[in-house]
């Protein structure tokens, strides 16, 4: 995944609110992708990136380094965010 687009449901539209290497947007090239109500999760085995982007700006709000990260990551019930780690 070298870009997170978003897709209209009720009128097809693409958009790209980041993309890998766009100026002023910083993606740690994820891998998968889960979403829950207004929260995306970007993860990524590659980097150890985990990636928590707010739907409605389209922005990151939290980001977090893990070693050993195994995808996909989840999100939980009251924000919570669910990492799993090789030991």
């Amino acid at each position: 995944m070298f870009a997170y687009r978003t897709v209209d449901g009720a009128t097809g539209e693409v958009s790209e609110p980041a993309g890998m290497h766009a100026a002023g947007v910083t993606l740690e090239y994820p891998m998968s992708a889960a979403a829950k109500g207004d929260e995306v999760i970007l993860s990524s085995w590659f980097t150890g990136t985990v990636q928590v982007i707010d739907r409605k700006p389209g922005a990151t709000s939290e980001q977090r380094r893990c070693t050993n990260l195994i995808n996909p990551v989840g999100n939980c019930e009251r924000g919570s965010v669910l990492i799993a780690q090789v030991a």
